[in-house]
């Protein structure tokens, strides 16, 4: 009876010392649940090592004290065939009636090995909820998207390691997951807000541009402004395409109306804004709708107009820009005559016809040269 009573209270004592218990709940039956992924596992002989097996295994995150691995009945053993049990108040007694008689003087009990104390973080380690994770995945896409990110870095080593280290419970997604999937499902998402607040607005102003990129492929864009239900102004982005068709007024007519009704405003639109380009003037007059000219772009073109009595100037001043761009040292000197001077350091800008902010640049090219060169002729 004494020695099924110790194999009993040997077993309690192990379940209760080992941290492996902190992650499972003893169902009976040499059986156990766990707490993480409700998964039973199956021990035997009060053996624990099924259970760390399938932590290590399954939960690779969740980190165990490796001082309290060691079940109860394999701590502080001098022999690794004989368990040692440290005597306490409850089971002094049945250790001494199980102990043979001593037949050397007594020895001095050697003392527990000092367990690591435990933190609150081994109780955190939960699988997130499905909300939690789809919160943590849209803003994952949010940060990519508007901060003009590649979606490789999910897949840097660098960026899935901190992202572990906030939450090791959160598994980051993959690169094809966030642009087949996740990236649709945002968009998806946010073209129904954007509908609603259109279906909420009275009056929607339209604004078009279409250029070329480095790739040589033409896009054509359509932003819509409005005023929502807190009265405020709101702009968004309804389509931005590459349109490879020729750019007549007939075909540009037909992809604003095209817009236009898959966004369910053909009847709130009150004007179109755009440059003055004949092409988008022309099919704008084609919709019927009324058309604004860009104010920074018409004031461009008479601007650009009124310096052609000072065409050779302007033209001087642009192979000068050219000679500093295209070499390194004419413009690093450049810069440290500025900063000899007490000028402020500019930067040198090649205009370009379709710059709306020709005139501006142009001016600032000039005033730079004209100092730095008339401080060389005084130097010299």
């Amino acid at each position: 009876m004494s020695i099924t009573i110790f194999c009993f209270a040997l077993m309690m004592a192990t379940k209760r010392t080992s941290a492996i218990w902190n992650y499972f709940v003893d169902l009976g039956n040499n059986r156990a649940k766990c707490n993480v992924c409700s998964k039973q596992i199956s021990f035997k002989g009060g053996s624990t090592f099924n259970l760390l097996r399938h932590l290590r295994a399954t939960h690779p995150t969740i980190s165990l004290p490796k001082s309290r691995l060691v079940p109860a009945h394999e701590e502080n053993t001098d022999d690794p065939g004989e368990p040692s049990i440290a005597p306490t108040e409850g089971n002094s007694n049945i250790i001494s009636s199980l102990a043979p008689p001593s037949t050397s003087s007594p020895t001095i009990p050697t003392p527990r090995r000092p367990q690591t104390q435990e933190t609150i973080t081994i109780y955190l380690h939960r699988p997130l909820s499905n909300r939690k994770k789809q919160e943590i995945d849209f803003s994952l896409v949010e940060t990519i998207v508007k901060n003009y990110l590649p979606f490789q870095i999910v897949e840097n080593p660098s960026f899935r390691k901190y992202s572990t280290l906030l939450n090791n419970s959160y598994k980051l997604l993959t690169r094809k997951t966030v642009t087949n999937v996740l990236l649709q499902q945002t968009c998806d998402i946010t073209k129904g807000k954007i509908n609603q607040a259109l279906e909420a607005s009275e009056a929607v102003t339209l604004t078009t541009d279409g250029w070329t990129s480095f790739s040589n492929e033409s896009y054509l864009s359509v932003m819509a402004h409005y005023i929502g239900k807190d009265m405020e102004m709101k702009s968004s982005l309804l389509e931005n395409f590459v349109y490879s068709e020729k750019h007549t007024a007939e075909n540009l007519c037909n992809e604003l109306k095209r817009v236009v009704r898959e966004w369910r405003i053909e009847n709130k639109v009150v004007a179109v804004v755009s440059d003055n380009v004949a092409n988008i003037v022309a099919a704008i007059r084609l919709t019927g709708w009324r058309h604004v000219p860009c104010f920074a772009h018409t004031l461009n073109l008479f601007v650009d107009s009124g310096l052609t009595c000072i065409r050779d100037i302007t033209m001087k001043v642009k192979r000068i820009v050219e000679l500093f761009k295209r070499s390194p040292q004419a413009s690093e000197k450049l810069r440290k005559t500025q900063q000899q001077l007490g000028e402020p350091v500019l930067n040198l800008k090649q205009d370009v016809i379709t710059r709306w902010n020709f005139t501006y640049d142009m001016l600032e090219n000039i005033v730079a040269v004209k100092n730095s060169l008339m401080s060389t002729i005084a130097m010299n």
